[in-house]
């Protein structure tokens, strides 16, 4: 028997793996002018029952699948899920009775069906203006707290250059606070602080939410040098064209299962961990 070595990657690998969102339309503000975060989703999921769930399948579905994914991103519902309700067995029946039918594959002791449920979620998404509560500062970032739940940071290039950081004196109490954070009118930053949302980052346990203090015209974006394209003589454009001809070309079709395929799987996802 050959023994082969696995390549696992390591965690400086698993660290740049970062899943952050910042593609999405920003959400409808209130009357304050903040954005509203939460709301309902309906997302369809592919589970299994364990043969222990049997007599009462809605339970053991719940506990097992939908009661996980609570403080946690859910992909198909878009968001930090809070809350589920309304749970449907979605199995077809084929003989026409109306009750929901699992499957059962092959050998395995598990059935697998489609479920839907509503989820209430918090989507963040890039362009929301929220807010949230200061509650460590240092001179490379601000941390805040939304809605006492969820951790937000705001960089030091995403704060105005005319604020000023303070440092803590060595005589003070609290040794723990290096210093704070004062604006261009000399106020000091302490309690809620609104910000703009750039990027929604949910790669670790907890979900981070980057955001900015500049408004849209005081960030100065990037400019990129244009390379000048070489012009190509026409001779060679024509012995190309002479070369293509003895050449095979095979239109490949767009497959549409796939897409459905893996839609599917990123909702099975949580049966493969029973």
């Amino acid at each position: 028997m050959v023994k082969r070595k696995l390549d696992l990657p390591s965690e400086s690998t698993k660290k740049r793996r970062l899943s952050i969102i910042s593609s999405k339309d920003a959400n409808p503000s209130d009357s304050n002018g903040f954005a509203q975060c939460f709301k309902t989703v309906t997302a369809k999921m592919h589970v299994c029952v364990p043969p222990s769930s049997a007599a009462d399948p809605v339970l053991g579905i719940r506990k097992s699948h939908l009661d996980r994914l609570v403080m946690t991103y859910f992909a198909p519902a878009e968001g930090v899920v809070i809350a589920h309700q309304n749970m449907k067995l979605l199995g077809q029946d084929t003989e026409g009775t109306g009750a929901p039918v699992a499957k059962i594959m092959n050998d395995s002791p598990f059935s697998y069906l489609w479920i839907q449920s509503d989820f209430l979620v918090w989507s963040p998404a890039s362009g929301d203006h929220i807010e949230g509560w200061v509650s460590v500062q240092s001179p490379g970032h601000i941390a805040l707290l939304i809605h006492d739940t969820f951790n937000a940071t705001i960089k030091r290039a995403d704060i105005p250059e005319t604020w000023q950081f303070v440092h803590s004196e060595d005589d003070e109490t609290d040794s723990k606070s290096l210093g704070y954070w004062v604006d261009s009118n000399g106020n000091r930053i302490e309690g809620k602080l609104a910000f703009d949302v750039k990027t929604f980052n949910v790669s670790g346990r907890t979900p981070l939410v980057v955001g900015s203090l500049l408004t849209v015209k005081d960030v100065q974006l990037p400019t990129i040098e244009k390379t000048p394209i070489a012009s190509v003589p026409e001779e060679a454009i024509a012995e190309d064209e002479d070369d293509d001809d003895d050449d095979a070309v095979v239109a490949v079709a767009p497959n549409s299962s796939d897409e459905e395929s893996d839609s599917d799987s990123s909702s099975s996802a949580h049966s493969d961990d029973n």
